[in-house]
């Protein structure tokens, strides 16, 4: 259900534009000379015959014809009339098939929104679920539909429960009733409702500013995609004082979920949570190696204005976590040249033998920049790896460190015919500049 769940996130953003682009298109068309909307298009031969099945046929028949109409998706419209009258079909596999076509026409289904609205009161589930569809895949036009929805996001069944509160998405996200909804159903006991609510406070941006206190909880879920689009969302309101400061308190918590849910979204907001580096840096010692990981990234994100956790930074570059030491070494160089103090912690990293460190800790030096000069010997070594990516953040390094890297420039010299394509032609000639450029 999850899989399902994140590529209608990825499509859902665009039901509110194609809705409005349809509508405009209609204002723009008729403006001035007092023409209506013009009439749907003329059926093909196979949507007529398969409407005249809808209208005609014996249950098994009108079935088949729905299910049909719905595979064949825009194409369909024509056949809205005869859908929306068999979305009270004594049959419900055909009213669901009759549902889910309207629900595959989008915003073309718009004058089916009152019986969609009526069968989110079916006594089926299944039937419940895709009228909350199809009413979300028509999007704005479907507001009449919004307090119902609301209420629906109360449903006995989870499914109804998520898809009403996707629906509320596509819909208006900033209305009241529903950011009202989404806040209570952070509390909801199914995972995917849950999921659905902190995406949909996400989408509804700084109107969900009076959801902060339940997204700040939602920050210790169980699961880690609530928590993430908890974090998400709190970003998206702007994160006033408050809320930052319940984000440091959440650092503390005894429920280490809450824990990494709070340096998640502090690294979401980056250098505007310099406030909260003192905590992040005890965080660098939690027993939990999520924690530690989400805090050394929220101090990447934080960047130079992190330089007080460069000493616990230097400490966790000793971690018995790969991901850990990894995402320690990435803060070092996010912090820049205030990072200095770490430039012989990360030299032995670079001469080390965990190679997949290496290409980090190059990259690292180089952000760290003139201050890594004593790096320069371990660089022009690497230059030799028969790692590709090594050697080319080598040389991007030696170019950020400038004249002081200057006794690497016979190197890079014969690098400029080297088979690299990316060394050859960009990086070595951007590194010679580095270090002969500002030069005297």
């Amino acid at each position: 259900m999850t899989i399902r769940f994140l590529t209608w996130m990825k499509a859902s953003r665009m039901w509110p534009r194609l809705a409005c682009a349809l509508a405009l298109s209609v204002v723009i068309g008729g403006a001035g000379c007092g023409t209506s909307q013009p009439p749907p298009p003329a059926p093909s031969a196979e949507v007529a015959a398969l409407i005249e099945q809808l209208r005609q046929g014996d249950t098994e028949e009108r079935t088949s014809a729905a299910h049909e109409l719905a595979e064949l998706g825009p194409a369909a419209e024509p056949a809205v009339p005869e859908l929306r009258k068999a979305l009270d079909d004594p049959d419900s596999e055909v009213g669901q098939s009759a549902a889910e076509a309207l629900a595959r026409l989008g915003p073309a289904a718009a004058p089916a929104v009152p019986e969609l609205i009526d069968l989110l009161g079916d006594e089926d589930a299944s039937r419940r679920a895709w009228g909350c569809q199809a009413l979300g895949k028509i999007g704005p036009a479907a507001e009449p539909a919004l307090p119902r929805l609301v209420r629906v996001t109360r449903d006995p069944n989870w499914r109804v429960r998520a898809f009403a509160i996707r629906a509320l998405v596509n819909i208006d996200p900033m209305h009241g009733q529903a950011v009202d909804a989404f806040t209570r159903s952070l509390r909801d006991d199914d995972h995917e409702v849950r999921l659905a609510a902190a995406y949909a406070l996400f989408e509804a941006g700084p109107a969900a500013d009076p959801a902060i206190p339940a997204l700040i909880i939602a920050l210790g879920d169980e699961y880690p995609d609530v928590q993430a689009w908890a974090a998400a969302a709190l970003v998206e309101t702007g994160v006033p004082e408050s809320a930052m400061s319940a984000l440091i308190a959440a650092l503390g918590s005894e429920d280490h979920h809450a824990r990494e849910g709070a340096a998640h979204a502090l690294s979401r907001i980056g250098a505007e949570a310099e406030s909260a580096v003192p905590a992040l840096i005890h965080a660098l010692q939690d027993e939990h190696h999520r924690v530690r990981y989400g805090a050394a990234i929220a101090l990447a994100w934080i960047g130079p204005v992190a330089a007080p956790a460069v000493p616990a930074l230097i400490r966790a570059l000793g971690d018995e976590r790969d991901r850990v030491r990894q995402a320690a070494v990435s803060a070092l160089g996010a912090i820049g040249p205030a990072a200095e103090p770490a430039v012989p912690a990360l030299i032995g990293i670079l001469q080390g033998n965990d190679r997949h460190m290496h290409r980090w800790t190059a990259w690292a030096l180089g952000d760290i920049g003139p201050p890594a000069k004593a790096a320069v010997p371990a660089l022009v070594s690497a230059l030799d790896s028969d790692d590709i990516h090594l050697r080319r953040q080598a040389v991007r390094a030696l170019g950020h460190i400038g004249p002081s890297a200057s006794a690497a420039v016979p190197v890079l010299e014969r690098l400029l015919e080297e088979d690299d394509d990316i060394i050859r032609t960009h990086l070595a000639p951007a590194a010679l500049e580095g270090i002969r450029g500002s030069q005297p």
